[in-house]
């Protein structure tokens, strides 16, 4: 048994003794290995006596790497497609094919693609999920001109393209052959030329695909991209979390992109690769066309889709009615019986998503409403409060012999009688004769904000103040509280009388037009 053992410890001490000689390395082990052509030969003594042949790459030091002229990766669009893998991956019906064919078609005319410069080469897309007339339909419709444009190839279902593992990467060298500038290969959709392997979910088998084809890609010096599919629930913080199959995907490709729909209903591409910074931003296919959103458009869109809803409809309503004095304490389940059944509000599920949706949307709605809302805690819930924001403007100077107008604390809030105030001290202040200063609203004078009714009247609040503004009616008589009209900093304010005939013939009841501030 020692014996056994001294043995087995001299084998394996003949195994990792090394020395050097002449510039080279050598192990001794029974036999000499040599040096050729950056491989290192040798034979192994495997354990049991056998000997083993074996090789392994020389390498290369890092002084030797920094007299190398390496060549320089290339980018078909600089900073986000280079040569090599790429997989773009989405949701069905999203637009991937639009998106395709604008790339393929910006690629053969050295045009635009999102707002980006794209090298012109010649492009081969592989459009096999679609005819040839569904083809050529489809960029009809898109409106590009394909008149005496030879640099872009098509392929289409059921004309030959071989499996991704049984003789793709050969057809790629034939198109190379065929087509020496050609620099893009869009294949749509992956799932036409998979195998079995994709549909099993297997990393290490779709790991080596993968990294074959991205060898050829490298090898061919093109882009090899892949259309691939994204589950329309999609999950976890990474916009690629929803791909199909494995994280094979994200770890083998060179760049991979996602196009998903955020819960806010907009479109958001992200990117990412190990050449290139992480992408993330908004676009949209407008007339059959992707095209990247600004800020401002992003933000009147939201904007947009938010007064289109019931609850906002339930908020507006609701402070328009119920507010005192520009204040409104409610609480969601109150809010939610008000607008249950309602036409001109719509269908809210339940109090909880109502006072999830005014959390979500608190910025919007101060916005729009010139409030303040607040959440408050009470013995019978959470209880949200709208009150009027603090305006600054209402301070006319900082000079201490300036008057300033306060809101009166403790009597009803008369929007003529303070803009009197206002002009009377301007025209102090300034000097100026006071027919010359013009009356303007003040900001935070907010919609309904000078309006008083009895709360059991619920008619005169119903109606529509456009109707109210364009009847005329005498200036020298006095408006009575409960006819006070709503204004805001771009009309400008008088006093109206209207009989209640008119009132009840006003069709009661909001609209989208009836909204404040669309």
């Amino acid at each position: 048994m020692l014996k056994h053992i001294n043995e087995k410890n001299e084998r394996l001490s003949q195994i990792t003794k090394v020395e050097e000689r002449n510039g080279s390395c050598f192990m001794k082990i029974n036999e000499e290995i040599f040096n050729d052509d950056g491989i290192i030969y040798g034979n192994i003594n495997d354990g049991t006596g056998q000997m083993k042949e074996v090789s392994a790459p020389v390498g290369f030091t890092a002084a030797e790497m920094d007299e190398m002229n390496l060549k320089r990766t290339w980018f078909l669009i600089d900073g986000f497609l280079m040569e090599g893998l790429v997989v773009l991956a989405a949701a069905p019906n999203i637009g991937k094919t639009i998106f395709c064919s604008q790339l393929a078609y910006a690629t053969a005319t050295g045009g635009e693609f999102l707002g980006k410069k794209v090298k012109k080469a010649t492009a081969l897309y592989m459009d096999l999920e679609n005819s040839r007339d569904e083809t050529k339909e489809r960029f009809d419709n898109m409106g590009l001109d394909l008149e005496g444009l030879n640099n872009l190839v098509f392929v289409n279902m059921d004309e030959g393209i071989k499996n991704i593992d049984d003789g793709f990467t050969e057809q790629l060298s034939l198109y190379k052959q065929r087509y020496p500038d050609l620099k893009l290969v869009i294949v749509d959709t992956l799932s036409k030329i998979a195998t079995e392997t994709f549909a099993k979910k297997d990393y290490y088998a779709e790991t080596r695909i993968l990294s074959g084809l991205r060898k050829a890609a490298k090898e061919l010096k093109i882009v090899l991209l892949f259309v691939h599919h994204m589950s329309k629930l999609q999950g976890g913080n990474s916009p690629y979390a929803g791909i199909y199959g494995s994280n094979a995907f994200s770890g083998s490709s060179d760049v991979i992109i996602a196009l998903r729909t955020t819960k806010e209903g907009k479109v958001e591409l992200s990117a990412a690769g190990n050449r290139i910074e992480r992408i993330k931003v908004e676009c949209a296919m407008r007339d059959m066309t992707w095209r990247l959103v600004t800020k401002e458009e992003s933000e009147k869109h939201l904007k947009r889709k938010l007064r289109a809803t019931a609850e906002y409809r339930a908020v507006c309503n609701a402070y328009r009615l119920m507010s005192k004095e520009g204040i409104l304490k409610i609480m969601p389940s109150e809010l939610f019986e008000y607008a249950k059944g309602r036409k001109d509000v719509g269908w809210i599920d339940t109090d909880r998503k109502l006072a999830r949706w005014i959390r979500l949307n608190r910025d919007f709605l101060q916005e729009e409403l010139h409030v303040e809302i607040h959440e408050k805690k009470i013995e019978k819930g959470k209880q949200f409060i709208f009150s009027p924001e603090v305006d600054s403007s209402l301070e006319l100077s900082n000079s201490d012999d300036s008057e300033v107008i306060k809101e009166p604390e403790n009597e009803s809030l008369d929007a003529v009688t303070i803009l009197e105030k206002r002009k009377a001290a301007q025209q102090k202040n300034s000097g100026v004769p006071e027919s010359s200063i013009p009356i303007t609203p003040l900001k935070s004078d907010s919609y309904c904000k000078s309006a008083k009714c009895d709360e059991n009247d619920q008619s005169y609040w119903n109606t529509q103040t456009d109707a109210l503004d364009s009847m005329s009616v005498p200036q020298s008589t006095e408006c009575p509280d409960e006819f006070k009209l709503p204004f805001d900093d771009n009309e400008s304010f008088g006093t109206s009388l209207i009989s209640e005939e008119a009132i009840t013939s006003l069709e009661t009841g909001l609209t989208d037009d009836d909204l404040p501030f669309n």
